[in-house]
C-alpha cells in the first residue's frame, strides 16, 4: 500500500505531542513489518532450497530402504528356514517397514505391514497358547515397556531429551502415525517450554493484565468497526459497473485478510485507501480518539515485536534462523553435510542389496541387523530425518 498513515500539521497549526507520537508509532511498526517481512523470505528460502537439494535424496534412501525390505521379503518366503531364522526375519522386516512409513507412502508397503502385522499377531497366539490371562496381560506389560524403554533411549540418544511414559501413552510401534502423533507431542512440549522460559525470563512479558485485556479488546472491537464500515461501502453486489464490481472484490480480499491477522494498522491504511472522508479525518486526529488510536497502535507494534521474537528467537524454526538463515556460509555447509550423509547411505544401501542374493547372505544380514546398530539407525533416521 502507498497510503502512508502519517499527521501532517496545518501552516497555521504546529504538531501535537500526542500526533508526534502517532506519527512515531507508525513508523515503527512498519519497521517491525518490514523485519518480519525479511526473516519470512529467508526462512522460506531455506526451506524452498531443503526442498529442492536434499528431499530428492531423501526419495532415493526411501526407495532403496523399500527394495531391501522386498529382498528380505522375497528371502523369507522362498527360502528354507528353521523357527529362529523366520522370527528374526519377520523382526526386522516388520521394523524396516514400520520406520519406512513414516515418510514412503506405497500401497505395496500397506501390504506387506498387514502381512506381516498378521504374522506378528498370529506368533503371539501361538507362544500364549497354555498360558493364562494373568500370564498373558504380564507379558504384553513386560513387552508394551520395553518398548517403551527402546524408544526413550533412542529419542534421549538423538536430540538429548528425556521423555517419561506420559509422553508415549497410546503408542503402538507398529503403527507409524502413532509414533508420528507422539513425535509431534514430543516437539510441540519441548517449544513450549522454550517458550515459557523465554518469556519467564523477559521481565516486559508477563501475563496479560487487566488493561492489556482491555487494549487487546478494543483493538478487537475498533478493527470490526472499520471493518464492518469497509464492507458495506465496497460490496461488489451493489455496484452495476463490471470494471467497478471487479476492483471492489479485490479491495474485499484486502479487508478481509487484514481483518482475519487482526492488523489494525493495515485496516487503517484501506480505510484511508477506500473511504475519502477518513482520510482527511485520521491526517487531523486530536483528543481522545488520537490518544485511542495511540493505544491501540502500541498494542499492535508489541504484537509485532513479540511475533518477530518468536520467530527468532524461541519459536519452533527459531533455531532455523540462528544456525542457517543468518549464516549462508553455515548454512551451506549445512546443505552440502546433509547431501554427503544421504548419498553415502544410498551407496551404503546399494553395495547391502549387491551381496544380498543367497540364503547365507540374507541370514548374515538378519543376524547383524539385530545386533542393534542397524536398526537404531533406521529407525532415528526415519523419526528425526525430516
Amino acid at each position: 500500500m502507498h497510503h502512508n498513515l502519517e499527521i501532517i500539521p496545518g501552516a497555521d497549526k504546529p504538531i501535537s505531542p500526542e500526533q508526534l507520537l502517532f506519527n512515531a508509532r507508525i513508523e515503527k511498526i512498519n519497521v517491525w513489518k518490514e523485519k518480519l517481512n525479511k526473516v519470512q523470505l529467508k526462512i522460506e528460502a531455506i526451506k524452498k532450497r531443503v526442498q529442492e537439494e536434499i528431499s530428492p535424496l531423501k526419495g532415493k534412501v526411501n526407495e532403496k530402504e523399500f527394495e531391501l525390505v522386498k529382498r528380505l521379503d522375497g528371502g523369507y518366503k522362498k527360502f528354507k528356514l528353521n523357527k529362529k531364522q523366520k522370527n528374526d526375519f519377520v523382526e526386522v522386516i516388520m521394523e524396516l517397514i514400520v520406520a519406512l512409513k513414516m515418510n514412503f507412502h506405497d500401497e505395496e508397503l500397506n501390504v506387506l505391514h498387514d502381512e506381516y502385522a498378521k504374522i506378528i499377531d498370529n506368533n503371539i497366539a501361538e507362544n500364549q497358547k497354555g498360558l493364562s490371562e494373568e500370564e498373558i496381560a504380564e507379558g504384553m506389560e513386560e513387552a508394551n515397556e520395553m518398548t517403551k524403554e527402546f524408544i526413550k533411549n533412542m529419542i534421549f540418544d538423538q536430540i538429548g531429551i528425556e521423555i517419561d511414559d506420559d509422553d508415549l501413552e497410546g503408542i503402538d510401534i507398529n503403527d507409524p502415525n502413532s509414533l508420528h502423533r507422539i513425535m509431534e507431542k514430543i516437539m510441540l512440549r519441548m517449544e513450549q517450554e522454550k517458550s515459557h522460559q523465554y518469556y519467564k525470563g523477559n521481565k516486559k512479558s508477563k501475563t496479560p493484565s487487566k488493561k492489556m485485556k482491555k487494549e487487546i479488546n478494543n483493538l478487537n472491537k475498533t478493527g470490526r468497526q472499520i471493518y464492518t464500515e469497509l464492507i458495506k461501502l465496497l460490496h461488489p453486489d451493489r455496484s452495476k459497473d463490471e470494471e467497478e464490481r471487479t476492483w471492489k472484490t479485490e479491495a474485499i480480499k484486502e479487508v478481509t485478510e487484514a481483518y482475519e491477522k487482526n492488523d489494525f494498522y493495515a485496516l487503517l491504511q484501506l480505510q484511508i485507501k477506500y473511504i475519502e472522508k477518513a482520510a482527511g479525518d485520521i491526517r487531523e486526529l486530536t483528543g481522545k480518539r488520537l490518544d485511542h488510536y495511540n493505544g491501540l497502535l502500541l498494542q499492535q507494534m508489541k504484537d509485532l515485536q513479540q511475533q518477530y521474537d518468536f520467530l527468532t528467537k524461541h519459536g519452533p524454526e527459531a533455531s532455523l534462523y540462528k544456525n542457517l538463515v543468518k549464516s549462508k556460509k553455515r548454512f551451506n555447509a549445512y546443505v552440502q553435510e546433509e547431501k554427503d550423509e544421504l548419498e553415502m547411505r544410498i551407496e551404503d544401501l546399494e553395495d547391502d542389496l549387491s551381496h544380498l542374493n543367497t540364503k547365507n547372505d540374507l541370514v548374515s544380514f538378519v543376524d547383524y541387523s539385530l545386533s542393534g546398530d542397524f536398526i537404531d539407525e533406521m529407525a532415528l533416521e526415519f523419526l528425526f530425518g525430516d
